[in-house]
């Protein structure tokens, strides 16, 4: 994002302390370097930037899988679980005009939102939206035929969000969660992925949840290592960020997690598949 979208009396600031101060000052992310940070004190609804699109709200968890998946200037990109499209604009933003991303979304009632988030953010000539089941998308059509990346980020427990969130604190956590929903979903993630994986000359599949649930993280993981043996885990992506995965994986440097108590984000958890 460019901060000249931002009113001329907006600030830059080095440190959260000072941006606190102030609610006209931002800063850039330190991990993810074109996110804007702006205060708490800011309401963002107000921004004439926000207001025309060119500024929109994200959680910065929500930012990682396409800055990790990092499609460069003129790729084409598949988001196959789109709605309600902030990645899918993100995605757009990287490509830029000489590039394509197709975003998919089977719910059609999402799919009118999608519409609306790209139109908004003008992107329109660089996303193709498509109201079809991305698992009875056809790969092998010439349309899809120079598809180098995807971002997978299905439908997931949401266990990672604040409304959830609170049913792991205390308590047995095994009562807290529907074990037969999770194993569900956790079919339909893979299911997604192993498709995602199927486009002729796609290269990196970047997977995300916004769930803190281990079946739905690295169980999903290790599945599709072990299903599809021409994939591998990219090493260890966004270096600097001090969360991994759960120690018991072997894998589990080479994947993300965020902690709500922390991060100062939602619970969510990336990983970034390359072909081998």
């Amino acid at each position: 994002v460019d901060a000249d979208e931002l009113p001329e009396e907006f600030k830059a600031v080095k440190s959260e302390a000072e941006m606190l101060k102030n609610p006209n000052s931002y800063m850039f992310d330190n991990h993810i370097q074109d996110l804007l940070v702006l205060s708490p004190k800011c309401n963002i609804t107000e921004l004439p930037g926000y207001k025309n699109g060119a500024l929109v709200s994200q959680d910065k968890a929500s930012c990682l899988p396409a800055f990790i998946l990092a499609p460069p200037k003129g790729a084409n990109v598949i988001d196959c679980c789109a709605a309600p499209g902030n990645k899918t604009t993100q995605l757009a933003a990287y490509v830029g005009a000489e590039g394509r991303v197709f975003a998919i979304e089977r719910d059609s009632e999402r799919f009118e939102i999608l519409k609306k988030m790209v139109s908004r953010a003008g992107a329109s000539k660089i996303v193709e939206c498509h109201n079809r089941d991305f698992l009875a998308l056809d790969t092998t059509l010439s349309k899809y035929s120079n598809v180098e990346y995807a971002l997978v980020d299905p439908s997931c427990s949401g266990s990672g969000m604040p409304h959830s969130l609170e049913r792991y604190i205390e308590g047995d956590k095994k009562k807290e969660v529907d074990e037969s929903r999770i194993e569900q979903l956790a079919k339909f993630q893979t299911k997604v992925i192993e498709k995602a994986m199927r486009f002729p000359k796609v290269k990196s599949v970047v997977y995300s949840t916004c769930s803190v649930n281990e079946r739905e993280n690295e169980a999903v993981v290790q599945e599709i290592l072990a299903a599809m043996p021409e994939w591998t885990l990219a090493t260890k992506p966004l270096p600097k960020w001090p969360r991994r995965g759960l120690p018991s994986y072997s894998f589990h440097e080479n994947v993300i997690r965020s902690d709500p108590s922390k991060d100062k984000m939602i619970g969510f958890f990336v990983a970034l598949f390359v072909r081998k």
